[in-house]
This record gives structure tokens, sequence and C-alpha cells, in this order.
């Protein structure tokens, strides 16, 4: 990675522009009830958003819903779901990973 100059801190900010840029496509100020950004403040997350769903079903169910319709991975612990961001992920993925959620999120309102 040296010899690419990529570092542990150019990663982390790449992945920090691809989270932005996909809570900015979702285009939400305010997360509907029951699906709750866990932690907002982006200096202090890692390469995963989590999402309170309120139960470990709705969280199991939005992974499956996710893969089976939308061909996106993601896992689920308890009642969070889980999408991870990496220095792979451009941001055609990132707008069609939001394309996704938002469909998830109409799929969950149902």
């Amino acid at each position: 990675m040296k010899e690419n100059e990529v570092s542990i801190e150019v990663i982390h900010e790449r992945v920090k522009l691809l989270q932005l840029q996909f809570l900015q496509e979702l285009g939400m100020d305010e997360f509907p009830s029951g699906f709750k950004l866990i932690n907002v403040d982006a200096e202090r997350r890692g390469h995963f958003l989590s999402f309170d769903l309120s139960t470990v079903d709705r969280a199991g169910f939005a992974c499956k819903r996710l893969r089976e319709r939308y061909g996106v991975l993601s896992d689920s612990r308890g009642a969070r779901l889980r999408l991870g961001f990496a220095i792979y992920h451009d941001p055609i993925d990132v707008s069609r990973l939001a394309e996704a959620v938002r469909g998830l999120i109409d799929d969950l309102s149902m």
C-alpha cells in the first residue's frame, strides 16, 4: 500500500466521504420511526453505519431483503442493521446503496 501512497488515514477519509454521500443521497434529515442511525458523529464512527430497527426480526428481514431484492450485502447484530463502507466502493456503489435503502425503508413501512 505504501507504494500506492495509501495509508490508513487516506482509507478512513475516503470511507467518511462515502458515508456522507450515502446519508446525503438518502435525503433524510430525520429517519423514520424504527430506522434510527446509531452514531451520527462522523468523527466517532468506524467503517459501518448502524441503524437501530427496533427488533431483531426487523433487522433480520432488512438484511435478507437488501440481499435478495437489491443485491446488497449487509449484516445485522441484534436489532441493528449494519452497512459497511470500504476503499473499494465508489460513488456509484454508494448511490445504488442509497436507492436500495430508500426501497428498504418503504418495504419496512408496509
